[in-house]
């Protein structure tokens, strides 16, 4: 996947082809034109609406995460990268455990200012990785790793945001052909995330969708990341 620095114009684009496409998933449900409409993003957005579903997923369900949601987001995000990691062995015609292994296996440099934070980054990439290779066989019926069962909700949520920095990884591991189906695989469980929101915030979830849209759509480019 190309890493090319878009601009703030194509970013915002691509942010509301993108909320058109969850408005037709979750408040219509209309699966057929979600479908289309996902072609068609594809083709006017590339990349940049494949990094928007990724970024929509991380800024819902990985960052700031609430200590009493944590162990919820943890095997969320668990699940979510394991199925990219699925998609990509399918397409590749190669075996997940290949896929699973190169993703845990990669050596991420992770650096901060301050050197023990920096430090609990580091060891967060690292469970990050180990829990994704023990949810792959834990999946195919072998029993729990331990690093799972010991995982205290303080330490789960650096691990959420780490895995976070996995899909946004895997996600790039994609060619353009296979872009329409990845978001497929990424908003598969949008309505989840929406929903969780919505009673958060004592909405419908038609009213935290429409919420959302106009933040986008009330923002302006220059403004966004």
């Amino acid at each position: 996947m190309s890493h090319e620095v878009p601009t703030p114009d194509e970013i915002y684009a691509a942010r509301l082809a993108l909320q058109e496409i969850i408005t037709c998933q979750v408040v219509m449900k209309d699966g057929a034109t979600r479908d289309r409409l996902i072609g068609e993003g594809v083709e006017h957005h590339g990349v940049h609406l494949v990094r928007s579903a990724v970024g929509f997923i991380n800024a819902n369900a990985a960052l700031e995460v609430e200590r009493e949601f944590a162990e919820n987001r943890f095997y969320y995000m668990l699940t979510r990268v394991g199925d990219l990691c699925e998609l990509l062995a399918h397409v590749d015609d190669s075996p997940v455990v290949d896929v699973i292994l190169a993703l845990a296996g990669a050596d991420y440099e992770v650096t901060d200012e301050d050197e023990e934070t920096g430090q609990k980054l580091t060891t967060a990439i690292r469970a990050a990785q180990t829990c994704l290779l023990a949810h792959h066989f834990v999946r195919r019926g072998s029993a729990p790793w331990g690093i799972q069962q010991s995982l205290d909700l303080d330490d789960m949520i650096p691990v959420v945001q780490m895995l976070g920095h996995l899909l946004l990884e895997v996600a790039d591991w994609f060619d353009e052909e296979h872009w329409a189906d990845l978001v497929k695989v990424l908003l598969s469980d949008v309505e989840m995330i929406l929903r969780s929101q919505a009673r958060a915030g004592g909405r419908t979830v038609s009213e935290q969708v429409r919420s959302y849209f106009a933040l986008v759509m009330t923002t302006t480019p220059a403004g966004l990341q």
